[in-house]
């Protein structure tokens, strides 16, 4: 098929040539050859930049949604949570309503510990799930934190007509990691680097500091001052110290008792 049309004396050749098209004058008095741009590239041209004002609109969108819904997420997910026994003892940060009734609910929780100022509505969910509800606050900062509020964590933590219990700091981390640390050496019997050990293979990092003192430090104290003293031993606790025997056996009864029991404390 010809791409030439003739028209009032004109031919018109439509011929590809560079994105254009040449146009003949045939008349007598004429002579001359014209270009008329081919129309197609322009339309081709515009019809991208629409589709790119369109993929930025839409980016510009969905961003300014993630932005709008970014304080929400806390209301959805749950944050920072994590099994340091399954069926008994469970840590975690601060969680809004929706994530800790999830909690609850999923994990048979029956005692929740908080170690911060409490959420607004914390005691009000525990309440209505029929969930115990303890404050044992620590300080925002290692040089607030007592030994004594952390034992008195660990007790909670490894009395059995609390479990399945559910503790939380702000973020889960710096506190918790403390908390899990004493329940480990004062109830469980673990020397201080098989807690350092259980903390890093959970992904946190004992090193990570809480004011004046590393997680890792403010432990090394811990077992220095405390449980060191109550062993009667002047050196490094061993894992056959006679304190670690007997927190190992009480710890194996304790299970024994909850597996008999109620059985909320699988082996």
């Amino acid at each position: 098929m010809s791409n030439k049309v003739a028209t009032r004396g004109r031919v018109y050749d439509f011929s590809d040539l560079a994105g254009t098209a040449s146009c003949v004058d045939t008349r007598p008095d004429s002579g001359q050859i014209r270009k008329i741009v081919d129309p197609t590239p322009i339309r081709k041209g515009i019809g991208v930049k629409k589709r790119r004002f369109g993929l930025l609109t839409t980016a510009s969108i969905v961003a300014l949604v993630g932005v709008a819904s970014w304080p929400l997420r806390d209301h959805v997910l749950v944050k920072n949570f994590h099994v340091v026994e399954p069926g008994g003892v469970y840590r975690g940060a601060e969680q809004k309503p929706g994530p800790l009734r999830r909690i609850i609910e999923q994990h048979g929780i029956r005692t929740i510990v908080c170690l911060v100022d409490p959420e607004p509505n914390e005691q009000a969910v525990a309440k209505s799930l029929g969930v115990e509800w303890t404050w044992v606050p620590l300080g925002d900062s290692s040089a607030d934190i007592t030994f004594d509020r952390l034992e008195e964590l660990a007790d909670i933590l490894a009395d059995p007509a609390n479990r399945p219990v559910f503790f939380h700091c702000r973020r889960g981390v710096y506190r918790s990691n403390l908390g899990q640390a004493v329940y480990r050496m004062k109830q469980c019997g673990w020397t201080l680097a098989q807690t350092l050990n259980e903390l890093r293979g959970s992904g946190y990092d004992p090193e990570e500091s809480g004011g004046d003192q590393s997680c890792a430090e403010f432990l090394a104290r811990y077992e220095r001052e405390r449980i060191r003293d109550r062993a009667g031993e002047k050196g490094v606790l061993s894992s056959d110290s006679r304190s670690a025997q007997f927190a190992r056996e009480r710890t194996a009864a304790r299970i024994e008792q909850s597996a008999n029991g109620r059985g909320v404390f699988p082996q």
